[in-house]
């Protein structure tokens, strides 16, 4: 059995600015489930490299190299995009959902390194990035 203590996800109070537009965390299509549209998370995945994830992180100059704290604010920036400020609801992703409830999850799962995916994923099953700090993807 899953955990009794609530879900620690994404907040409504979370957003990244579009230029001068605030976009907060949203529900793709408003959390509906419909057979008129296909679940897509994004027109396009996000990216994945170092240099991407260091600018998601700190949107703002100097940012890492300065030591700031994060603020999360360079989603939009780095992708382009707003529609990664989007989330799924719990009626879209029924089974997924279902298995959260009831089997262990991560909701407070933290990269090894703030860098690319290839190398936190390597790092979360073999506790080794194979000495690389990029994404070797393809």
């Amino acid at each position: 059995m899953g955990s009794e203590a609530p879900f620690d996800g994404a907040s409504r109070d979370d957003f990244n600015f579009d230029g001068d537009k605030k976009v907060h965390v949203s529900q793709f299509k408003q959390g509906k489930l419909s057979d008129e549209w296909d679940l897509i998370a994004l027109d396009q995945d996000p990216f994945h490299n170092t240099t991407d994830a260091l600018q998601q992180m700190f949107a703002e100059a100097p940012g890492y190299w300065g030591g700031d704290k994060p603020d999360m604010g360079g989603f939009i920036l780095n992708n382009a995009n707003d529609q990664v400020m989007e989330t799924f609801s719990p009626e879209q992703l029924p089974v997924l959902n279902g298995l959260a409830r009831n089997f262990g999850i991560s909701d407070r799962w933290f990269s090894s390194v703030p860098g690319g995916t290839d190398m936190n994923r390597a790092f979360s099953v073999t506790g080794s990035a194979f000495n690389k700090l990029g994404t070797w993807e393809g």
